[in-house]
């Protein structure tokens, strides 16, 4: 684990650039501001900042986007076939995350986030179902990992992420895949796919966040 003080000022900006070395091993170093504004340009978005009720990409002069927008129902609690869904509400859209049981990566447990606040923790062969407003939705899936039946801790592996733009009367089917490192991989599926992959599924549970 590596830490960085920094003593923040008033109307200045700070680029700390996050290291890795081998092991792997991180290190965070506070670099200067050409550093800093070159490796951001040459980076790829996987969090957000956010401020009050908005969402604000790291990329400038993107739109931002609101927080408040990602209203989800209680899923449903009975085992899904997979044979059919339910039409989406004319006014709403629905979102379904699953994750087939595989033998790969089973161990691992993928923490769902969307806009800025966890929703739910797929484990092996779980699927989540919620009814959201429509408008862009941003989804990321990190990793937790239970090492030898302990507590849940966050591992290194690569987040994925997937933007939505979610439209009324729509329903979207999201998978969870997994890749070589055993780390997470969302991907927008149809239909016929979602059938497939959610079918044995058991519905997961949602976080309660506190405010």
């Amino acid at each position: 684990m590596s830490t960085l003080d920094v003593t923040a000022e008033a109307g200045k900006t700070y680029f700390i650039w996050q290291e890795v070395k081998a092991g792997p091993v991180t290190q965070l170093q506070l670099v200067d501001d050409s550093v800093g504004r070159d490796g951001v340009t040459k980076s790829k978005l996987i969090v957000t900042s956010v401020v009050g009720e908005t969402i604000t990409p790291l990329a400038a002069g993107a739109p931002a986007q609101s927080a408040a927008q990602f209203k989800c129902t209680a899923p449903t609690q009975n085992p899904h076939t997979g044979e059919s869904f339910p039409a989406a509400p004319p006014d709403k859209a629905v979102v379904y995350l699953y994750r087939p049981a595989r033998f790969e990566a089973a161990i691992n447990t993928f923490r769902i986030n969307s806009n800025g606040g966890p929703i739910t923790d797929l484990n092996n062969g779980n699927y989540y179902m919620c009814v959201v407003e429509p408008g862009m939705l941003q989804f990321v899936a990190t990793t937790l990992h239970r090492p030898l039946m302990g507590p849940l801790m966050v591992t290194m592996l690569q987040p994925s992420q997937l933007a939505l733009d979610a439209k009324k009367g729509e329903t979207y089917f999201i998978g969870v895949q997994i890749v070589f490192s055993g780390g997470p991989n969302l991907v927008l599926e149809s239909e016929n796919e979602a059938k497939i992959g959610i079918k044995g599924t058991k519905p997961s549970k949602p976080i309660e966040v506190r405010h």
